[in-house]
């Protein structure tokens, strides 16, 4: 043991072993490499544990108090899934210029009337990518909803809030939809959700009172020793606990992440049609806010576009808008083919159809 203090010693930082993550800011002697962990806990850096955390977690939720990354890191997170091609919608009460990557949040300067439109809005999605599903049809692409300031939401909207923490937690993975919650604790049950969600979260603690939070059950007393051991002490801790197993994670020069496309801002809409910021033209051009009007999703079913299709090329609109173009044009097509019919000298029927 003694041998070993002395071969660890150059590295000790605080109470734990110097950090193997850039962020730690303290140098190594030229040339050396840091000490093995006591137990086995992988470190992960951000090019794995971004796109991977994204992927394989029905939902994530960031932990800390103020100040401790939590923002920078949700975007780094954000950015991710702008380039996997994903559509994003941002919910942030608190929101101010230059936040987001440009993404416009719902809710900013504190309205929570448009917050709660906006989960309303979300639930409807996702029951009609259900209904969807059951019809056999596409459930449309992936989305990350973000969502920042969670507690403040949480407290203001009340079973507005728990309704539809609850119903989207166990059942919008399936259909494509995925939460990022920013919150000051990783307890589900202090967003006033049950803690039956638990299992459907994977947690990320940005600051040692949420990871001693992470560790509180850990029955491992040998590995809970490890991960504090390894993270007290390091300006910008982080670790991630998903499926029972934890993770370390580096997070190094994730304020330097950027998307390298233009996010997909998908902006939910409630289920009679009404955009949550602004009512359709009657012309049917686009609206200042980048709501398409009806013959813009005319033009778009006559080109051959799916639903899906259109909101993948940055369209915005609501399911029933989108149906009631598509019947209206039904309804030409069946004009069309009639004269068709009426004028061909064998009244053969002519072959126009419609896009799903």
């Amino acid at each position: 043991m003694a041998a070993l203090e002395r071969e660890v010693a150059p590295y000790r930082a605080y109470r734990g072993v110097e950090s193997l993550s850039l962020s730690a800011g303290q140098s190594r002697p030229a040339g050396s490499e840091p000490p093995a962990l006591v137990a086995s806990v992988p470190v992960d850096l951000p090019a794995q544990w971004l796109a991977e955390a994204l992927a394989s977690e029905a939902h994530l939720l960031l932990a800390g108090k103020t100040n401790c990354g939590k923002t920078t890191t949700a975007e780094a997170l954000l950015a991710t899934a702008i380039d996997r091609g994903e559509l994003v919608a941002v919910i942030d009460p608190h929101a101010e210029p230059g936040k987001w990557h440009g993404v416009a949040a719902i809710g900013a300067a504190r309205n929570y009337e448009a917050i709660r439109q906006a989960l309303a809005a979300i639930e409807a999605e996702m029951t009609a990518r259900y209904a969807a599903l059951a019809a056999g049809e596409p459930v449309g692409g992936p989305v990350v909803v973000v969502i920042d300031e969670a507690p403040a939401i949480a407290s203001t909207l009340g079973p507005d809030w728990r309704r539809f923490a609850t119903r989207l937690g166990s059942e919008a993975r399936k259909i494509g939809i995925r939460l990022l919650l920013l919150t000051q604790s990783p307890l589900v049950q202090d967003l006033g959700v049950n803690t039956v969600m638990r299992r459907n979260f994977g947690v990320i603690g940005l600051d040692m009172a949420s990871i001693r939070l992470m560790l509180r059950d850990e029955p491992d007393g040998a590995l809970k020793r490890a991960i504090l051991d390894r993270l007290e002490g390091e300006p910008y801790p982080a670790l991630r606990e998903g499926a029972g197993q934890f993770r370390i994670l580096d997070r190094a020069g994730l304020d330097r992440i950027r998307p390298s496309r233009a996010p997909l801002v998908w902006r939910p809409v409630l289920s009679a049609g009404q955009s949550l910021d602004a009512t359709e033209r009657a012309d049917g051009r686009t609206d200042a806010d980048g709501t398409d009007g009806f013959d813009r999703l005319k033009a778009l079913i006559r080109a051959g576009l799916t639903r899906d299709e259109a909101r993948a090329r940055g369209y915005e609109f609501a399911n029933d808008d989108w149906s009631r173009a598509r019947k209206a044009v039904e309804e030409e097509i069946a004009v069309l083919n009639g004269l068709l019919v009426a004028s061909h000298p064998d009244g053969l029927q002519g072959n126009t159809e419609v896009p799903a």
